[in-house]
């Protein structure tokens, strides 16, 4: 067992929808993730935390197809899926909202919700039923939306297409506390439908309400493997984990 870990919990042999054994990753010669594993159950949210360069959006990336791991292996449902590409693993389930609001800027709303949900009338309208303002928007460019709208439009598809897991990365960067809020309320919708997430996330106390299991890595090395209940409100214990010791 690694001394660097703080563990709640023995590990069981409960069925995981995602598993990520022991990922390496790099970007040239720098090392961003050394050996990290995870688990999510079905319909559970994980909460990732750490500061800034632990190495929270390379593990995302890494899960999602867009950067390639080194070394290890990412799991779907029994499926090693570390070695395709993004497109492939979003058709097998994984749906992916980035960091820095996914959205194509130059194209409309209408124009971005066809690229990420299809054409389907019925589809469309309930996205628009849910997200009346991106209705209200639908003909204008992405770009010029808000940034709590431009959230929304990342996260539209998330609601109506089937994925079995969902990769949010600080969804809420930049956004004003109310926008969050209604935010995080659309993630516990999405959740309530048995869609399991993994979540990054600045506010790590708001994660942490939402989560019901939490890794908090340091370094590129997972520091915490715990109940998020156990780290809820204690921002002393938090303190130290992000910032160094055991």
């Amino acid at each position: 067992m690694n001394p660097l870990i703080q563990h709640s919990a023995p590990a069981t042999s409960e069925k995981f929808v995602l598993s990520v054994d022991n990922l390496r990753a790099a970007y040239e010669d720098q090392v961003a993730l050394h050996g990290v594993s995870i688990a999510v159950r079905p319909g559970a949210c994980v909460a990732i935390l750490g500061s800034n360069g632990a190495g929270k959006t390379t593990l995302m990336n890494s899960i999602a197809g867009i950067h390639r791991p080194i070394k290890g292996s990412a799991v779907l449902d029994g499926r090693d899926i570390s070695k395709l590409p993004g497109n492939r693993i979003a058709r097998l389930g994984v749906g992916y909202v980035p960091e820095g609001r996914g959205v194509f800027a130059d194209l409309s709303v209408m124009d971005n919700l066809r690229l990420s949900v299809g054409r389907d009338p019925d589809v469309l309208r309930r996205v628009f039923e849910q997200f009346p303002v991106l209705g209200e928007r639908a003909s204008q460019a992405a770009g010029t939306l808000s940034g709590g709208e431009q959230q929304m439009l990342s996260v539209a598809p998330a609601l109506v297409n089937d994925y079995k897991v969902i990769l949010i990365d600080e969804l809420s960067l930049g956004l004003a506390p109310i926008v969050v809020e209604q935010l995080f309320r659309l993630l516990d919708t999405i959740r309530s439908r048995g869609v399991a997430m993994l979540l990054v996330e600045q506010f790590a106390q708001r994660a942490l309400r939402l989560a019901d299991w939490a890794y908090v890595l340091r370094k590129g090395r997972v520091v915490y493997d715990g109940a998020a209940d156990e780290l809820r409100g204690d921002e002393d214990r938090l303190h130290h984990l992000y910032m160094g010791g055991v």
